[in-house]
């Protein structure tokens, strides 16, 4: 596109005459009454609600209230929440409320993350990201709180029937409130909000009806509404002035910058253009406090600014001598700007007075809450090689064939690849295929070191799969044994996998990280020896490696339903036999069957793991794969084996 674009959300930003003057607001045509319908909507009888607080409120007695109005979600859109931190308002919150299963909260890293109760009352909640937890999307038994710097831009599937509790602040502003409200999705579909008014809030209210002759207590929507309306006006009338001194210091740079374009861009040139652009970082007293100060219409300081801009590039030239007069077209911009934001003073603040002194006085401004986020990345520490070695047994097992089994010196169990990482004791490594191996040199990567001795970033990728099966292959009839080599052991093999007599099929692997990738097993090409053609290893023998190589896409539904009949899952949506084995805890809320029931009710499930692997299996995909979305396969999976209640996914609202 020809212009530059940027933009945030579907709400209208009621403060467009802050915006630079290089940067117009165009909204759209379909999204210029999104304010108005989120607000026809509050005004709604279930949003009726209000709550005026007393002065000195502390977080404990608004979760006491909340408790009491039964409501399970907080946007602190008001910032009032402010004697406690997240983590300790949502340990609080549990505490206070032991119908609540957890609570959904942004930890100070800014990760969304749910608390839940522990089994020891002396170690506190737990805490786990929303993304890996069972109660991603069974929000029903939790409660949220949402602190004021995320009241824009999170979105969560809330059930129907939840009600919220939004703070409302004395400063709050329409559009501010508009983004916190529309939190709820749907808002007016079942959704409602409740609103609590700060003490200063709620005065505020009270001496605008007071100024309107009406001296009831009672707060109508009709005024709490334009009390919002007011402050944003009031908002961006007090914002001018810095607006204003924004424009300013915008047309000396851009005056500099068109001097320097106009000169022999000589490194004298280069300097004078630096000094034009920096603004004072000290100043003498004296100029600031000792000389006397009149107040003046804004209106009638502005053409002052703009006339010091015009002696700063005069002056501040170093080497290159002070100007008589400026170049015709750097007049031409500062008076541009100049009227631009004499009129704009005029139109909106016309009798607003200011102390005139050049801009080289203090000055106090409110600025909204800013989170700076600097990301510390903790690299594994340094890590020597461990020398790689052909083991005998793994030689004769290529030269020969045979049936593998757990004991021979040098070969493992498949699930025994995770057994050096974090996630260790939830890999289940008795519970894989029996006839699935991998060689300890394909495990054996790094020298042990004091520091740790856990893997994570060490692991191999599956790249080597060798076969064997004592008939000839066809598709009915797969292998018996099946071992996965490391690039050492194919390399010192070769030889024999390029011969004929070889009983072993070697077989190029890889789990597909996007969509449509092929995983190389059955490419004859790709096979030794090729002589042998046609070995085809079907969608059952595959789930295993599919899971270890943190595999995230699949080609066919055939080949995404054998892996979850591995894995012992049952993907929504259900059948009545399915919800009826839930109903009787025959099924865990993840969409695990319990393995007693698995020969007794489903025939096609082929899973021997004795724990629900979902955990597990999101720990390799995290391990293996730098970035992880909803939209992958494996992840989209998981979400539809657990158990939803019957709260509809589609956003009343558009996303943001």
């Amino acid at each position: 596109q020809q212009d530059p674009t940027t933009g945030f959300s579907r709400a209208q930003y009621d403060s467009s005459l802050l915006l630079p003057s290089t940067i117009s607001q165009q909204d759209l045509e379909e999204l210029k009454k999104t304010n108005d319908m989120i607000e026809t909507t509050i005004q709604k009888r279930e949003n009726q609600s209000k709550r005026s607080l007393e002065m000195g409120v502390t977080c404990n007695d608004i979760l006491n209230l909340m408790k009491q109005d039964k409501l399970k979600v907080l946007i602190d859109a008001g910032a009032i929440m402010l004697d406690l931190g997240n983590e300790a308002i949502a340990q609080r919150w549990l505490d206070l409320d032991h119908t609540i299963e957890g609570i959904v909260y942004f930890t100070s890293g800014n990760e969304l993350v749910i608390k839940t109760r522990s089994e020891s009352k002396e170690s506190g909640g737990r805490d786990t990201p929303l993304k890996l937890s069972s109660y991603r999307d069974q929000l029903q038994n939790c409660a949220v709180y949402l602190d004021d710097y995320h009241t824009r831009g999170t979105d969560l599937k809330l059930p129907t029937n939840f009600k919220a509790c939004v703070t409302i602040g004395s400063r709050m502003r329409r559009d501010k409130l508009v983004q916190a409200c529309m939190r709820m999705r749907k808002l007016g579909k079942g959704q409602s909000v409740q609103f609590y008014l700060s003490h200063e809030a709620s005065n505020k209210i009270r001496e605008m009806k007071n100024k309107n002759g009406d001296k009831s207590d009672i707060i109508s929507f009709r005024i709490f509404s334009c009390g919002v309306r007011q402050n944003s006006k009031e908002f961006e009338e007090d914002g001018l002035p810095y607006w204003a001194a924004s424009a300013k210091t915008y047309t000396q740079k851009l005056a500099a910058d068109e001097m320097f374009e106009a000169s022999d861009k000589s490194s004298k040139a280069g300097k004078t253009l630096a000094k034009q652009c920096e603004d004072p970082e000290v100043f003498v007293l004296e100029s600031i406090y000792g000389t006397y100060k009149s107040k003046q219409l804004l209106a009638d300081v502005i053409p002052k600014w703009f006339l010091y801009v015009e002696d700063k590039l005069k002056t501040d030239r170093g080497y290159l001598g002070r100007l008589t007069n400026l170049p015709e077209t750097v007049q031409r911009i500062i008076s541009f700007y100049m009227r631009y934001v004499q009129k704009q003073i005029k139109l909106h603040i016309p009798k607003q007075e200011f102390l005139f002194s050049m801009l080289e006085e203090e000055q106090e401004k409110e600025l909204e809450p800013e989170q700076e986020r600097e990301v510390n990345v903790e690299r594994p520490p340094r890590a020597s090689p461990l020398l790689p070695k052909l083991c005998q047994n793994v030689e004769l097992f290529v030269k020969l064939g045979g049936q593998l089994h757990v004991g021979k010196d040098g070969i493992v169990r498949l699930g025994d690849i995770f057994r050096n990482t974090t996630f260790a004791n939830v890999v289940q490594a008795e519970c894989w295929n029996s006839t699935m191996f991998v060689t300890e040199d394909f495990l054996n990567v790094i020298v042990p070191n004091g520091h740790s001795t856990k893997q994570d970033n060490f692991l191999r990728p599956l790249t080597y799969i060798s076969s064997w099966s004592p008939t000839k292959f066809s598709n009915n009839n797969q292998p018996e044994s099946l071992l996965v080599l490391s690039p050492f052991e194919v390399n010192e093999l070769m030889p024999l996998f390029r011969s004929k007599t070889t009983p072993v099929t070697l077989h190029m692997f890889t789990g597909r990280s996007m969509e449509g990738q092929d995983i190389l097993v059955n490419k004859p090409r790709l096979q030794l020896p090729t002589s042998r053609q046609g070995v085809q290893l079907n969608e059952t023998t595959m789930a295993p490696f599919l899971i270890a190589a943190g595999n995230l896409f699949y080609d066919s539904m055939k080949e995404q339903k054998s892996f979850a009949s591995f894995l012992g899952l049952r993907p929504r949506p259900w059948q009545e036999e399915d919800e009826a084995a839930f109903q009787a805890g025959l099924i865990e809320k993840t969409g695990f069957v319990i393995p007693s029931s698995n020969s007794k009710l489903w025939n096609s499930l082929a899973s021997i793991f004795k724990r629900d692997p979902s955990g597990l299996v999101r720990a390799i995909l995290k391990c293996r794969n730098d970035v992880l979305r909803d939209s992958d396969h494996t992840l989209r999976l998981l979400n539809q084996c657990a158990y939803i209640t019957e709260l509809e996914r589609e956003d009343v609202l558009p996303e943001e």
